[in-house]
């Protein structure tokens, strides 16, 4: 699909009033919250501990065969973010387990391509590489479905009604809670368990990022009472009613997960009722370490192209530092934003923009890579990317805050440095230059089996 008429088509979705305001978002206030020379203080969150226990039920998960339905607010192949992968990844296990799942998910298409309706909800159900979908829409998309408010729709409650009592599934695996309001609430009326993994901080944060309008980071909302101070928007009309919304849909779920321990005590500090689960997303069995590296020579940049992710002061760092290496930048993002980076690179002719890569193919990108940068400016609450480059024996460059220096032996399978700060970003590149690489130490990330078993002791308990 060409770009104007995939830019129609969202058009047409979002309506005239929540397309103006999506705009006026990207190109207006998330350019202020994420300018590159802003000077940031970072919250201390070290006051916050999660209660124990906050390891699994140590059962064995009950071995019946249970349907599962998965919902997420966008999925493959449109669109191909961390949660989707999460999704997928998760579902395709428990599917290959005996289990029957299923996926249901929002969908921007235009209402004619869907067959079917309830009211004033639109589906179809499709098949993405062997697991069942059921995509639907709204005929009117309700202006700040994606990704504001919180508020229970009474059409979405009616299709998960009507579809929950054709098919009675034994657990609903809610992966992106902030649109599926009406949808839980059918879940409790009809007394279908339901469970939610939280990937980012959404449920409280309506620009899901935890960075304010003015650009500085967030230590919280207080109840939606600081949303309503730093983060107005004319999408919602009340924080604290979303704050108070979210804050039933969690109470009322049969467990709480998180990928880390970061986002786990996050949470816990925003609804201090809720004490979820941790458990880390899964790779594969390819990203693995097959490379002898002696020299860092190639350095990448792979993910979204957007102000958040920081890609922007990896070009400004990388022109300050000399010697025979490499950026790729891989993936692509907003145009505005993408024309940009290429004007901050323009002349350097060590960067080269890749595009997008494949998924199948990022694991030899890593094997032939030496350094991967992850720079973002907001609390990264996972990074597969991270996690996929250390698997690979590559080392890695993290800006110091969320999730991501979990995974950091610094200086042995990494380097940190100050969020936003180009001199420290440039200083980390300098050392991964120099770094003896007979100190490297190997990592060992989740795999998909023990993501996939961990979740099935979750199911098993609920279902007991």
């Amino acid at each position: 699909m060409s770009p104007l008429k995939r830019d129609l088509e969202l058009l047409q979705f979002y309506g005239l009033k929540g397309g103006m305001l999506k705009v006026w978002e990207k190109l207006i206030v998330d350019r202020k919250r994420f300018k590159s020379k802003m000077k940031r203080s970072m919250p201390d969150f070290s006051a916050y501990s999660l209660p124990k226990p906050v390891g699994l039920p140590q059962t064995d998960y009950n071995e019946q065969k249970l349907t599962i339905w998965y919902l997420v607010h966008c999925f493959y192949p449109t669109h191909t973010g961390g949660t989707e992968r999460f999704v997928y990844n998760l579902a395709k296990q428990q599917q290959q387990a005996g289990h029957a799942v299923k996926i249901i998910t929002l969908s921007e298409l235009a209402v004619k391509k869907f067959t079917a309706n309830r009211g004033e909800i639109f589906y179809r159900e499709v098949d993405y590489k062997g697991l069942p979908v059921i995509e639907f829409r709204y005929r009117k998309t309700p202006v700040g479905l994606y990704y504001k408010v919180i508020e229970e729709s009474s059409a979405l409650k009616e299709f998960a009604q009507y579809h929950i009592k054709q098919e009675r599934p034994d657990i609903v695996h809610c992966a992106y809670p902030q649109p599926f309001a009406g949808f839980l609430t059918a879940c409790r009326e009809e007394k279908i368990p339901y469970i939610l993994t939280l990937t980012d901080f959404n449920i409280f944060c309506h620009y899901a990022t935890m960075v304010k309008q003015n650009g500085q980071f967030c230590a919280g909302c207080q109840e939606g009472r600081l949303c309503e101070q730093d983060c107005p928007t004319r999408v919602i009309g009340n924080p604290t009613t979303r704050y108070h919304t979210a804050k039933q849909i969690m109470e009322n779920a049969a467990a709480v997960v998180t990928p880390s321990e970061f986002v786990a005590k996050i949470i816990h500090k925003e609804f201090p009722a809720i004490i979820p689960y941790v458990i880390p997303h899964g790779l594969g069995e390819g990203f693995s370490n097959d490379k002898s590296r002696k020299q860092t020579k190639r350095i990448i940049y792979a993910g979204a192209l957007s102000e958040l992710k920081g890609v922007h002061l990896l070009i400004e760092a990388f022109r300050k530092i000399e010697g025979n290496v490499t950026l790729d930048i891989l993936g692509t993002g907003n145009s505005f934003y993408v024309k940009r980076l290429h004007k901050l690179a323009k002349g350097d002719a060590r960067i080269q923009f890749v595009g997008v890569v494949p998924p199948e193919k990022m694991q030899q990108i890593y094997r032939t890579s030496d350094c991967v940068v992850v720079p973002s400016i907001w609390y990264e609450t996972y990074s597969f990317v991270l996690r996929e480059a250390l698997a690979c024996g590559c080392i890695v460059i993290v800006s110091d805050i969320g999730a991501m220096p979990e995974a950091i032996i610094e200086g042995k399978n990494g380097f940190l440095f100050q969020s936003g700060n180009i001199e420290e970003l440039k200083n980390a590149l300098e050392r991964t230059i120099t770094f003896d690489w007979r100190k490297y130490q190997q990592s060992v990330m989740p795999s998909l089996e023990s993501e996939r078993n961990d979740y099935q002791m979750l199911y098993g308990r609920i279902k007991k």
